[in-house]
């Protein structure tokens, strides 16, 4: 009874902290023009794969104006071949296949899990494929070098199962990857490897868990400085935090001793734009699922606290936080969906200067028609215009929606029109978002009773021509006299 009492006391007390961190975020405002959504569409070649099965699953852009777009195509044997698009000031380019590893004969599919690029353009895409019979992890650093195993995971991978699930590159020649991979005793292990000055090192394994433990997301701001959070598996689940300085990986750390005995948790992204600040989503699990944050500022993490306004939204029905996105320090936005009575719809909120306001839900997404919304791509530019895809139950499919953050304001959801005119969806999917500082892209996958397309979306901004008002002349008063 004493354990309940004290979780029912720290849930309220979290609760009022995160009514207290309210605030109204602000961005810079932008120039005059119009900023608008372009039609899906699929990168050019994508459709030359014969067995029209084909989607985007990573995109990633660099505020230099990178931007890659990487999926996978079947042809008709079925083999699954992973390619690039990447976008210039023409537009999307011509997509070509990955090199390297993925592109061996031996290899009958492959996966991405995801790409990230860093502030100078340098860009990095980790996933898996699949070869005689073994799952296994790759990289590619997307400068032409092609896709290589992993260093050092096949001495660790007994199972013949592993996969690169995350990765953060902080500039050209320096990122780190973060995946599992199945030890003797059909585990999931986590492993790391880091480039540094353009070489990969050894992957090692991630020890100090108690059961099996997920990475979920990494982040590095500067060259040899990370934070990796995920979730170990339990009774109840815990998240963790895992940081690299000065190049160095120290051991994992449990938020459990911030919470309650019995209260689980976990972390499902983290975004660190400078060396001395991080933002961490995730939930907590007392008796009902609550969305939560936690900042790192110059080296220490806070306590767990309730995204304020989620409250006053759903009361204490459950909350998830799920996605995040920083473009300056204290400057971020996330998004996650909650329970509305008996409907799921998806929010959103923004922090400035290291405080939050009130989340909200997504402007218009309960007007779309369904009862089940929730995000799956977000990202933010240098400037702090930001976009959300998401999707949304439209009976019996479900169909994407796009809303984007300019001068601190989210636009009212719209919904993507379908890939394939006059078909209705089965499924269309957001998968990734990107932004540059002059636009932001987001890619994903459209499927209906025949086919399934890859598509990408573009937010472009239109400046206001300048006024061509020839100012009159003033008129020179009449002479008298």
């Amino acid at each position: 009874m004493k354990r309940l009492a004290r979780t029912a006391i720290t849930l309220v007390a979290l609760l009022a902290l995160g009514t207290a961190m309210a605030a109204t975020a602000t961005a810079p405002a932008t120039p005059a023009g119009t900023w608008s959504w372009t039609a899906p569409t699929a990168p050019p070649g994508e459709l030359a794969f014969a067995s029209t099965l084909s989607e985007v699953s990573a995109l990633a852009c660099a505020p230099t104006g990178r931007c890659v777009a990487i999926g996978v195509g079947f042809d008709q044997s079925t083999i699954g071949h992973l390619f690039i698009s990447e976008r210039t000031a023409a537009g999307w380019g011509q997509i070509a296949l990955l090199s390297g590893v993925v592109a061996d004969p031996s290899v009958t599919t492959g996966m991405i899990r995801q790409a990230n690029c860093a502030p100078d353009g340098a860009c990095a895409v980790t996933g898996q494929y699949f070869a005689n019979g073994s799952n296994v992890a790759f990289v590619d650093t997307l400068d032409g070098s092609g896709s290589i195993e992993i260093p050092g995971l096949a001495a660790l991978d007994v199972g013949h199962d592993s996969t690169g699930l995350t990765i953060a590159c902080s500039s050209a020649g320096n990122c780190s990857v973060v995946g599992y991979y199945l030890d003797a005793q059909s585990q999931n292990q986590v492993w790391v490897a880091d480039q540094v000055d353009g070489v990969w090192g050894a992957a090692t394994q991630v020890t100090g868990f108690v059961g099996t433990a997920g990475p979920t997301s990494i982040s590095c701001a500067v060259d040899g400085d990370c934070v990796l959070v995920g979730v170990v598996v339990g009774s109840p689940n815990s998240a963790f935090v895992l940081e690299r300085t000065s190049g160095v990986w120290g051991a994992p750390w449990l938020i459990s001793p911030m919470l309650p005995p019995g209260m689980g948790s976990q972390l499902t992204g983290v975004s660190c734009p400078t060396a001395g600040f991080c933002l961490a989503i995730g939930f907590v699990v007392p008796t009902s699922t609550i969305a939560m944050t936690m900042t790192r500022v110059d080296g220490a993490w806070s306590s767990p606290a309730p995204v304020p306004g989620l409250a006053a939204i759903s009361g204490l029905d459950p909350s998830i936080g799920s996605k995040v996105s920083c473009w300056a320090r204290g400057m971020c936005a996330i998004a996650g969906f909650t329970a509305v009575g008996s409907d799921q719809a998806a929010w959103v909120a923004d922090m400035a200067s290291e405080t939050f306001s009130d989340a909200q839900l997504v402007p218009g997404v309960q007007s779309l028609g369904s009862r089940h919304s929730f995000p799956s791509a977000l990202a933010c530019s240098p400037t702090g215009v930001c976009v959300l895809g998401g999707r949304f139950r439209n009976l019996p499919s479900y169909d994407a929606f796009l809303t984007e953050r300019i001068d601190g304001v989210w636009s009212p959801a719209s919904v993507l029109a379908p890939m394939r005119s006059g078909q209705p969806s089965v499924n269309n999917a957001p998968n990734a978002a990107g932004c540059t500082s002059e636009h932001c892209s987001i890619g994903g996958s459209f499927s209906d009773s025949q086919t399934s397309i890859g598509w990408i979306t573009d937010l472009t901004f239109t400046p206001t021509p300048p006024s061509t008002t020839v100012p009159q002349e003033p008129v020179a008063p009449a002479f008298t006299g």
